[in-house]
């Protein structure tokens, strides 16, 4: 979306609200009120003026306060501060510094409940312990995952719109209906619909070419294969994030080196996985291409049919709502948190001869092609919602995990304008409790990683607004 559009769509909106005032409809104009403030527009006013003050105030506020405190001040997509920086990070650094391990030895040492938990976290990692190079190029495809939504199954169409299904570890190659206890891929019902991607030839997306399910302007086909490919990938990130956790309690290097070997597996897969969405559309262009023109695209979506490409991914208002690349629900900053703290616990492993488990090459790619890589998304998309609150965290984590201090920025801008702005000042928020709750879950981890942080010393940041010991 251009600036142009930005502020357009923005006071549309603020217009509304006004029309609200005037109307004496106080809900309604409270209610796109307090999402203007969610989204950046402070409220300077005092509280007991006439509604129809504040609107006429954020009306005439808009177009200077559009942009505050995101990518525009900089350009996110530019690593260099990353080269400059990384070699300045004192690991581990994000959620997890060196004093928590410290106290948790000491625990460890006297008590029987944290030995326990030592061990519970050495027997959640011993399955991907055993993983080898063959399962890894099983477990994370080198085919973009889909979607675990609007999955519908067609023998039973158990749970509309989304089906619900069973995936396990055990049997990774398929997924079983929870209604009618149908297991897919099935003959009966095959996935004889394929597109091919133009950027990637290599990668091919098949669905289910029978029913389709119309919801919400869109008719969405179950790819089962697709679900599969996002289950597994989810679950080696689970797993990989485990194996860090034993590594950090134990320092047995076994578990550090098999981390190695999976984030170095996802660093070779995810710069070709594909911006996508969660109704089963894929932005068959470069990621770091789609990333910065998600509306309109510049070339055509790939869409099952009878949808018709229109170069915007489902929901086509906000094309980051259900966006991901290994993940599908707008909230890829879950999945790359973990792979950024795993990275962040193990990077500075040592084996039992003394030798460095990563080479120096080693944590370039991972930094490079995974970790920042996993950003894109993230830097382009300066709205705050409940579900950006986890991207923002995540941008933040790997800031501090590779050295971007820009990226920590962005990260921290995100978490005070969601405690200061989206949450009110009551407690509660415009939205329900449960989307507070998620809010909640996406961004807490932030805080912990904030705790203690400063910027690299010679670093001036673009807010000038220098971190320096952040103590939440």
């Amino acid at each position: 979306m251009s600036q142009v559009q930005e502020h357009e769509t923005a006071a549309t909106f603020a217009r509304r609200a006004l029309e609200a005032a005037d109307r004496a409809e106080e809900k309604d104009a409270a209610w796109r009120v307090r999402a203007l403030r969610a989204n950046g527009y402070r409220n300077r006013l005092p509280e007991d003026k006439p509604m129809k003050h504040i609107t006429l105030f954020y009306a005439a506020l808009l177009v200077s306060a559009l942009g505050k405190g995101d990518a525009q001040k900089v350009n996110l997509f530019d690593w260099s501060l990353w080269e400059r920086y990384r070699s300045t990070v004192a690991h581990p650094a994000t959620t997890l510094k060196a004093e928590h391990f410290r106290r948790a030895k000491e625990n460890a040492a006297r008590y029987a409940w944290a030995q326990q938990a030592v061990k519970d976290l050495e027997a959640r990692a011993q399955t991907a312990l055993k993983w080898d190079d063959a399962y890894l190029a099983h477990i994370i495809p080198a085919t973009t995952p889909g979607t675990g939504h609007f999955t519908m199954c067609p023998n039973c169409e158990t749970a509309p719109v989304h089906g619900s299904w069973r995936w396990t570890p055990d049997k990774p190659d398929e997924i079983q209906c929870n209604g009618c206890k149908m297991v897919f891929p099935n003959e009966k019902f095959p996935e004889d619909l394929v597109l091919r991607s133009r950027f990637d030839p290599n990668q091919t997306f098949s669905y289910y070419g029978g029913k389709s399910w119309h919801f919400y302007g869109f008719h969405t086909r179950p790819s089962f294969t697709g679900y599969i490919r996002a289950a597994k990938v989810n679950y080696a990130a689970s797993a990989v994030y485990n194996l860090a956790m034993a590594y950090a309690a134990t320092q047995k290097s076994e578990y550090a080196q098999q981390t190695r070997k999976i984030l170095l597996r996802f660093a070779e897969v995810y710069p070709r996985y594909l911006i996508h969405s969660g109704y089963g559309e894929y932005a068959d262009i470069d990621p770091h291409v789609a990333a910065k023109s998600m509306k309109p695209l510049p070339e055509e979506e790939l869409t099952p049919p009878p949808n018709k490409p229109d170069r915007l991914l489902h929901p086509t208002g906000n094309p980051f709502w259900m966006a991901g690349r290994a993940t599908y629900s707008g909230m890829e900053g879950y999945f790359i948190r973990e792979l950024a703290v795993a990275y962040d616990l193990t990077c500075m492993a040592k084996d039992e001869t003394g030798k460095a488990v990563y080479s120096e090459e080693d944590k370039l790619r991972i930094e490079r092609d995974l970790l920042l890589e996993g950003t894109l998304m993230f830097v382009a998309d300066p709205s705050i919602n409940n579900k950006s609150g986890s991207n923002r965290q995540a941008a933040a984590i790997v800031g501090m995990a590779v050295g971007h201090p820009e990226l920590v920025h962005f990260g921290a801008d995100g978490f005070w304008r969601v405690v200061n702005e989206w949450f009110l000042p009551d407690g509660a928020t415009s939205e329900s409790p449960a989307y507070a709750s998620m809010m909640l879950g996406g961004i807490y981890e932030l805080g912990e990683a904030l705790h203690g942080y400063s910027d690299p010393k010679d670093y001036q940041p673009s807010d000038s607004k220098r971190l320096m010991n952040v103590d939440i």
